[in-house]
């Protein structure tokens, strides 16, 4: 009888491995599967999937406001709910560079060449820049630039 009484819990903490390890395996295959959905899905632009947009009300510690967006000027004196302090936030992938504007000025937050933060139309802020990517207006004032050079150099000659 006393044998019997052994293996009972020790069956039972066997087959409680069991589970465990089941359980282990199961996630890692979930984890897996979540990883090549991703994969997927940012590797192919589909734009009803992928765009996300959403609203938020970014909170200043320091002055114990929210960020609000008034045309050119950011500032964090807006009020919880106040319509300049909310504002839109714009992603086009999983994991990739945002864009944040005014809901009601249709500014986006940008910084100028001084590092100051500042609003800009959205007709005027087209080149946003992605990890030190120049704006299009950048590069054709470049190109420009290297014709310009060339020909000099050609008329020296």
């Amino acid at each position: 009888m006393a044998l019997l009484e052994q293996k009972i819990p020790i069956m039972l903490v066997i087959n409680l491995l069991k589970s465990e390890e089941q359980e282990l395996r199961e996630a890692q295959q979930s984890s897996a599967d979540f990883r090549f959905y991703i994969e997927n899905h940012t590797k192919n632009p589909d734009e009803l999937s992928r765009k996300q947009v959403r609203i938020y009300q970014l909170y200043s510690r320091t002055t114990g406001k929210h960020v609000q967006i008034l045309g050119k000027n950011i500032n964090a004196n807006g009020d919880d709910g106040g319509k300049y302090a909310l504002l839109v936030v714009e992603t086009e992938t999983f994991g990739s560079h945002i864009r944040i504007k005014g809901k009601e000025s249709d500014h986006y937050i940008c910084m100028n060449k001084k590092g100051k933060i500042v609003g800009r139309d959205p007709i005027l802020s087209t080149g946003i820049r992605h990890h030190g990517d120049k704006t299009a207006r950048e590069r054709a004032s470049k190109r420009e630039r290297e014709r310009e050079r060339a020909s000099e150099v050609a008329a020296c000659r």
